[in-house]
């Protein structure tokens, strides 16, 4: 993959009376790690309208303390708010000129009034009209470190379009405000973003992600728990973006060729909203990710009206996994479909040539699992893409049709 994982971490805020130094787990198979400390005393919720959540000042202290150590002469913020990214800054590196951005001007206003040595305008980065003859973009020229916490949601919008150093595309708008803003400002010294999750794994972030990489390297610093930010239903992470491409390290997987195991992987296309029931000549099994229990205990599928002809249809010895959602363990097992089977939209499958390689497909994947769930992301449900998936099995040894 083209961003860097060291160790996934989860960071959490105390609750608001603590000053204890709490470690944070992760669960890998049936084991804990420590993979992180939080040591904050206090826990602060800014929430604002407009779906806007913003970044906790303790928290953001302490990722700059660990992920951007050294000075940094002039921060700037494209999406600033109330200016806790910013504020966190000027805690941190004490002689650092703030430089700050926004479309609110009820928020820059109270933001000159609190902090008057602060460079502020208001300007939207998405506009190139709105902001390129602002004060704050000339000044953000000198840019030593970008810090973002950018719009997370568009409301009944899937994409923007967004051009990025002459190249035009659809993205989020949380990635659109990422790239606008280094293209823009060109960090000396690197980008701290607290973004959704997705815009690290999604299919849609994907050509801007590649663009981003022409010139960075991108680095997870760790997830945000839920709670960070009060009010917000998705799942948040701490980016590092630093200058530089990454040089592509080689797999660490050494299976060999002979130990490939070749699988045709199919989609299913079906959604359960769709599927009526029925019986007789034209009706067709369908299985959907709650049938999976009773698949593995040798249960039958039920069946539904054939209706229009539809991809994800399969048969044979398989391996199902689900699309959407975290796949169970115990679920994950060597199943023969007897006859042709709709597969629902929220599952993939393995198929195989006999008994013996879907019972040798589902070892492996169980025997990687805890390596699998890293492939299930998403700013809401956790889910896994064709391609992620792809990847992820050929890194681990499976020949994909």
């Amino acid at each position: 993959m083209g961003w860097e994982q060291s160790g996934m971490r989860s960071l959490i805020l105390n609750s608001p009376k603590s000053s204890l130094t709490t470690p944070l787990k992760r669960k890998e198979g049936h084991q804990e790690s420590e993979l992180f400390t939080s040591t904050i005393s206090r826990r602060r919720w800014v929430e604002v309208d407009l779906d806007r959540y913003y970044t906790p000042i303790s928290l953001a202290e302490e990722l700059l303390l660990k992920e951007f150590r050294g000075e940094a002469c002039v921060a700037v913020d494209s999406t600033c708010g109330t200016g806790n990214l910013l504020a966190a800054a000027s805690n941190v590196y004490r002689e650092t000129q703030c430089i700050g951005l926004d479309r609110d001007r009820n928020a820059i206003s109270a933001l000159r009034r609190k902090n008057p040595g602060w460079i502020l305008s208001v300007g939207e980065i998405l506009k190139d009209r709105s902001y390129k003859s602002t004060l704050a973009a000339n000044a953000g020229a000198r840019c030593d470190l970008l810090l973002l916490n950018p719009p997370f949601s568009q409301g009944n919008q899937k994409s923007v379009q967004v051009t990025y150093e002459g190249h035009h595309l659809k993205s989020s708008i949380a990635m659109a405000n990422i790239l606008k803003s280094l293209e823009l400002f060109k960090p000396k010294n690197g980008a701290m973003v607290i973004a959704p999750e997705s815009v690290l794994f999604s299919e849609l972030d994907a050509a801007a992600r590649h663009y981003i990489e022409s010139r960075y390297s991108i680095h997870i610093i760790g997830e945000l728990h839920n709670e960070t930010f009060r009010g917000a239903r998705v799942r948040s992470t701490a980016i590092k973006i630093l200058p530089g491409v990454k040089a592509k390290g080689s797999s660490v997987n050494t299976i060999s060729v002979a130990d490939s195991i070749k699988v045709n992987l199919v989609r299913g296309s079906m959604p359960v909203h769709f599927a009526k029931s029925g019986r007789g000549r034209d009706s067709i099994p369908f299985v959907h990710s709650t049938d999976l229990k009773d698949l593995v205990l040798g249960q039958q599928p039920s069946s539904i009206k054939i209706g229009a002809s539809r991809n994800g249809r399969v048969s044979g010895h398989v391996v199902l996994l689900t699309r959407v959602g975290i796949p169970k363990l115990d679920f994950i097992q060597p199943l023969e479909l007897h006859e042709e089977t709709q597969l629902s939209d929220c599952l993939f499958a393995l198929c195989c040539s006999s008994k013996t390689k879907a019972i040798t497909a589902a070892r492996r994947i169980r025997a990687n699992y805890s390596n699998l769930l890293d492939i299930y992301r998403g700013t809401g449900a956790r889910y896994v893409t064709v391609q992620r998936l792809k990847n992820w099995l050929l890194e681990y040894g499976f020949e994909v049709n």
